[in-house]
């Protein structure tokens, strides 16, 4: 098996267990945003800035939620919860507009991970019927990949606000 295939399957069943409701649309979103990082929603500097703190302002403080999640691909989602100032949220969307400029990710990688997602799947160690995910996936595979939103149930129950950003290696330490 492969070390992208493997890594894959580690981070779905890291994510099966933070967010045991996710549908196929959030797996594939996932899987997305582990290939290609955030380069697809940058439209400029100092709208991603101006949204983000938007953002920022309407989501609850709370310093006790968890400040990551991993994606693989040496990426990672920032959430917008645990960030208490302005400035940390200023400098959150530095790092993001940062990691967008890196154009990273091809769709070969993207297939093999959704490979490690058939194989859960077909495995029953996720919440989807193997049919079902194999036809959404030639769906949206025929589509082109395209970026995607997380399901409405997702976002009624999780209430996702982060900013997905490359990690660096003097992250380590926070």
């Amino acid at each position: 098996m492969s070390e992208l295939l493997t890594e894959t399957k580690r981070l779905l069943a890291l994510h099966f267990a933070l967010y045991p409701e996710m549908e196929p649309q959030d797996a594939v979103k996932l899987l997305y945003q582990s290939e290609f990082g955030c380069g697809h929603f940058l439209p400029d500097a100092e709208k991603a800035r101006a949204y983000l703190l938007e953002e920022w302002r309407s989501v609850p403080r709370d310093p006790d939620h968890r400040r990551e999640d991993e994606l693989g691909g040496g990426f990672v989602r920032v959430h917008l919860e645990p960030l208490g100032t302005e400035a940390e949220a200023l400098a959150l969307a530095e790092r993001f507009i940062e990691s967008a400029k890196e154009p990273c990710g091809s769709r070969e990688g993207l297939y093999e991970r959704f490979d490690a997602l058939r194989s859960l799947t077909g495995a029953g160690k996720t919440p989807f019927d193997y049919y079902e995910l194999d036809r959404i996936l030639h769906y949206y595979m025929a589509l082109g990949c395209p970026a995607v939103h997380h399901s409405e149930s997702f976002r009624k129950k999780y209430h996702p606000a982060y900013r997905v950003i490359r990690k660096r290696q003097d992250d380590a330490g926070e």
